[in-house]
């Protein structure tokens, strides 16, 4: 080991790099895999003879399968490693997602569907754990951040290419949105593939770290873990019965149902505004409250790290949501239903 001391900031930055970008384009993929159904159901809804109500089950019923087999996912990244096991979410997911282009009925929607979020299960809670094998509390706040700000992201991307899909790709005869689902689903396999060969489970393993600079990331992740005061290990059984584990999970499914509400909706609530809006512009118009919603959740995961102060820079972005979703159902001007949808996401 060199005898001068590590560069603490350039050690922090070379494993952020390695790292974000990657998981951040991998949940990129999982979020327009998830979400891209209401695109879709421009086109899907009346070419299915859905209803409403068979969307909603449709865009709804993922998540049965996503929290079914989320703890039994993690339980499996931690038996195999994380890069084996989210290898294996995104071929799976990749598969099971252009296979939903091939749906011919609402039934095989949501089995689809359904499988789709059995695939996914776990993906998000085991990169969020793969991240604390990687970097201190001090910097969790703003490293998760810079990861979940694919959410927005994903929609800021995926809502122009994905109308722009439906709008111009209809090879073969196939309807643009049987297009849009197989192309966008594709990735997840390649990136699952990479995924393999790319990840390090642990910084131990790092072979793109210097002697040096593994030595010192260890001390420092064991130091920051010795740190940690009043840290119980609960069984998986005691884990899902906890108060606390159950109240956060509460804020979590409110938040999820505000969230994603928008995502799956907001395309056909677009679409009401004006019957002369083609599919590419109802995407680059949905796309803006994203924009906005990226730059408010890395300033205000920054502003939570300077500070160190979580309960109110998680309480008040709930409130704001709370009160730009109402705006947003009572307001009939479409300019300001869309202002306070921006409102809402960020």
């Amino acid at each position: 080991m060199s005898n001068n001391k590590p560069d603490e900031a350039a050690i922090v930055r070379k494993v952020t790099g390695r790292i974000i970008p990657f998981v951040f384009l991998l949940y990129i993929v999982s979020y327009l895999d998830r979400a891209n159904i209401g695109y879709a159901a421009l086109q899907m809804n009346k070419e299915l003879a859905l209803s409403s109500e068979a969307f909603g089950f449709i865009s709804g019923i993922f998540f049965i399968g996503y929290f079914l087999f989320e703890v039994p996912s993690n339980v499996m990244l931690n038996k195999f490693g994380a890069r084996v096991w989210i290898a294996r979410i995104l071929v799976t997911w990749g598969f099971i997602a252009a296979l939903t282009a091939f749906a011919q009925t609402a039934n095989q929607l949501y089995i689809l569907r359904f499988f789709l979020g059995v695939a996914e299960a776990g993906f998000f809670p085991g990169i969020i754990v793969y991240l604390t094998f990687w970097f201190r509390s001090k910097e969790l706040a703003t490293t998760v951040a810079l990861f979940t700000a694919a959410i927005p992201v994903s929609y800021i991307i995926g809502a122009p290419m994905s109308t722009w899909i439906m709008d111009n790709i209809s090879w073969f005869n196939w309807s643009g949105w049987r297009w849009m689902l197989f192309l966008e689903g594709i990735p997840a396999v390649f990136l699952g593939v990479a995924c393999y060969f790319f990840l390090t489970d642990k910084p131990e393993q790092a072979k793109w770290l210097k002697p040096d600079e593994k030595a010192w990331l260890l001390e420092e992740l064991e130091r920051d873990r010795q740190s940690r005061k009043n840290v119980k290990r609960l069984s998986v059984f005691k884990t899902m019965t906890n108060p606390k584990v159950l109240y956060l999970s509460f804020i979590y499914f409110v938040y999820q149902c505000g969230s994603l509400g928008i995502g799956y909706w907001m395309p056909q609530i677009i679409k009401s505004f004006s019957e002369s809006l083609t599919h590419t512009q109802i995407g680059l118009i949905a796309m803006l409250p994203y924009i906005v919603a990226t730059a408010a959740m890395i300033l205000w995961s920054r502003s939570s790290d300077k500070r160190d102060e979580r309960k109110l820079h998680s309480a008040i972005p709930l409130l704001i949501a709370a009160l730009g979703m109402v705006g947003a159902g009572m307001l009939q001007n479409p300019y300001l239903a869309t202002a306070m949808i921006c409102v809402a996401l960020s």
